[in-house]
């Protein structure tokens, strides 16, 4: 399967998998939620922003806490989870998202 990101502009690419990538929030250009949805994520109110690569959209967005730990929320909930490291918070909304989309399907 080919996966298809979102543009990202001028955001710095922090790191890409095959389906999912985290941009950081650096630039100007703004992230649409879902595409032609005209609502936009506020780059200045958060860090970094997960992408899914099967869905063409961001599904998550990050923030920078106090010691390195770092602050993740999905889109589609209000739950935000603290975790430990940006690479424990990339693979830890990445899991989260696949159990609501399982979850969302199954309904």
């Amino acid at each position: 399967m080919r996966y298809v990101f979102p543009e990202v502009g001028d955001h710095t690419i922090e790191w890409i998998g095959k389906r999912y990538m985290l941009i950081k929030t650096d630039g100007v250009y703004k992230i649409e939620f879902y595409q032609a949805a005209g609502e936009f994520i506020d780059n200045n109110a958060v860090d970094y922003i997960l992408l899914d690569g099967d869905e063409c959209m961001p599904f998550a967005v990050l923030n920078n806490e106090n010691q390195g730990k770092v602050r993740g929320k999905l889109l589609a909930t209000n739950i935000t989870i603290s975790y430990l490291s940006l690479d424990d918070a990339r693979r830890g909304l990445v899991k989260e998202w696949g159990h609501l989309r399982r979850r969302a399907a199954a309904d």
